[in-house]
């Protein structure tokens, strides 16, 4: 198996250690700009110094994609790729998330430039958590998956394309390449705004844009 880890913080070195221990065998490739990062690595991962999105967006193609992309970087890393793809051939435009989608999500935060972020969590959560299906690892109570209510959020005018994070190992997640490349078709398909979603079961990020 293949895996391209972007970031070499705290959270790639996480990524690439657990993905080790569960696939010994696995191509294991981690970008930064922080050389320092790359360094402390352990041995037996690839580890390359370019920034993690220019990576992504050089490197990836139908002919060459790894088994998993493990975002560990601070960005809407789905968005930023969309984005840099549409500007080959159109002229894509941010738009903040309308202030109505924050009611939808649970515990909205508003970042930079009309970003919204939604936690299932009003707490720290473990680094080690395994993502049960129905429930809270740290608090046992119920709750439902993050993209699925991602995907039922009502934005009259916006199409919403959503992205799931699959857990590969407790506490790291992962995004199919192939996920990536049916977002990128939503999103030239849609004859509006977009809200581009990614989520995991607890956790999430939207962003959104217009082709103009």
């Amino acid at each position: 198996m293949g895996f391209w880890i972007l970031g070499a913080g705290k959270f790639g070195r996480i990524a690439a250690e657990r993905i080790r221990e569960k696939h010994p065998p696995a191509l294991i490739t981690v970008v930064d700009n922080d050389q320092d990062a790359l360094d402390a690595l352990d041995s037996g991962v690839e580890a390359l110094h370019m920034p993690g999105g220019e990576f992504l967006f050089n490197a990836l193609s139908r002919e060459n994609a790894p088994d998993w992309i493990v975002p560990a970087i601070p960005v809407h890393m789905a968005y930023e790729w969309i984005m840099a793809r549409l500007e080959r051939e159109k002229s894509p435009w941010p738009l903040p998330v309308p202030f109505e989608i924050a009611d939808q999500v649970p515990n909205p935060l508003w970042g930079q430039q009309g970003t919204l972020y939604a936690s299932q969590a009003d707490f720290l959560c473990p680094d080690n958590c395994p993502e049960p299906e129905h429930h809270c690892f740290k608090t046992g109570l119920p709750r439902e998956n993050l993209f699925d209510i991602f995907r039922r959020m009502q934005a009259p005018g916006y199409t919403q394309v959503v992205i799931q994070s699959y857990q590969l190992t407790p506490g790291v997640g992962g995004i199919k390449p192939d996920d990536l490349f049916l977002a990128e078709k939503q999103v030239l398909a849609a004859s509006g705004p977009v809200l581009v979603c990614t989520a995991c079961r607890c956790h999430g990020v939207i962003n959104g844009l217009e082709l103009t």
